[in-house]
């Protein structure tokens, strides 16, 4: 798998750890309504890009019979589930996307408009895929012991 498709994988994966305490459950409660209405649509895309595209998600360094037999059923049940505990389940949904966007920057990954469209206009486009991917992040990230953050030294800055 390339270096750059590791990071972005690691930063998504990661993103509700960096979240300040309490800010992971607001933003859930915000995108649920949203998530719900294109739930089973995302489920769906990720899925049919997998059928779609193997030979892409080959060339990315996954194997080609997982691919082929259980990447996207595995996938779109996760997204589904809206919510659980799986690492490995977080890394192939997001890596799916991550295939889907192609060579989308990480700054363009970081910046999609799809929350401040109007309710009325959020189809599920490329960008709202991305949108939602990162909610189910959110979704199925584990509980993250708060405390910690009293512990840290001062003088550590968060980026």
């Amino acid at each position: 798998m390339e270096t750059s498709s590791v990071v972005a994988t690691w930063l998504w994966a990661s993103l509700s750890w960096s979240i300040h305490r309490g800010m992971r459950d607001i933003l859930v409660a915000y995108g649920k309504p949203v998530m719900e209405l294109h739930r089973a649509e995302l489920a769906a895309k990720i899925k049919q890009f997998v059928a779609d595209s193997p030979g892409l998600l080959d060339s990315r360094g996954w194997n080609p019979k997982f691919v082929r037999e259980s990447m996207g059923d595995m996938a779109a049940s996760a997204v589904l589930a809206g919510k659980g505990n799986s690492g490995d389940l977080v890394r192939v949904v997001t890596e799916i996307v991550l295939a889907m966007v192609g060579d989308w920057s990480l700054s363009r990954l970081d910046d999609v408009v799809f929350w401040r469209r109007d309710e009325g206009e959020r189809g599920l486009d490329v960008e709202g895929v991305v949108a939602l991917t990162k909610l189910f992040v959110l979704e199925w990230s584990n509980e993250f012991d708060y405390q910690i953050y009293s512990q840290l030294p001062i003088s550590l800055h968060f980026a």
